[in-house]
């Protein structure tokens, strides 16, 4: 009845592996992707919005989220505000065009340093027409 997810699971190879990575970092890393998520988030507001579709693109650090509502999620109440349906459908639209996101409403996404501006492009730019078929279908 709990869900549960892990990308290490208490892997003790993959989480000695995941710390080592991590203790690579310094303060511009960390800089530099939190500066391609704001860019992504805005590219993705941008594209969804003008399909005139509600949408907050939230980021803390490194993550993103993306709610199809017209309220900021900050607490159980406002995240129940976020259309599941709509972005499922988002989700399976932008699937056929060649970009998978987090399957599920409330999960996040990741930026890493593999995600340079030409990925964050190829990520956005099938945003606008999926955000069009969607609303196309409401």
């Amino acid at each position: 009845p709990v869900y549960q997810a892990g990308t290490l699971s208490g892997n003790p190879l993959a989480t000695a592996a995941g710390l080592a990575a991590l203790g690579e970092l310094d303060d511009a890393v960390y800089s530099v992707l939190r500066s391609r998520v704001e860019r992504l988030a805005a590219g993705l507001r941008e594209a969804i919005g003008a399909a005139g579709l509600p949408i907050v693109v939230p980021t803390f650090e490194t993550l993103f989220g993306l709610h199809f509502s017209t309220t900021r999620a900050v607490d159980y109440d406002t995240a129940r505000t976020t259309d599941t349906a709509l972005y499922a459908a988002f989700f399976h639209a932008m699937l056929r065009r060649g970009v998978a996101l987090a399957p599920g409403a409330y999960e996040v996404g990741f930026i890493g340093l593999g995600h340079d501006d030409t990925t964050l492009d190829r990520i956005v730019a099938p945003a606008a027409a999926a955000a069009a078929e969607v609303a196309a279908a409401r």
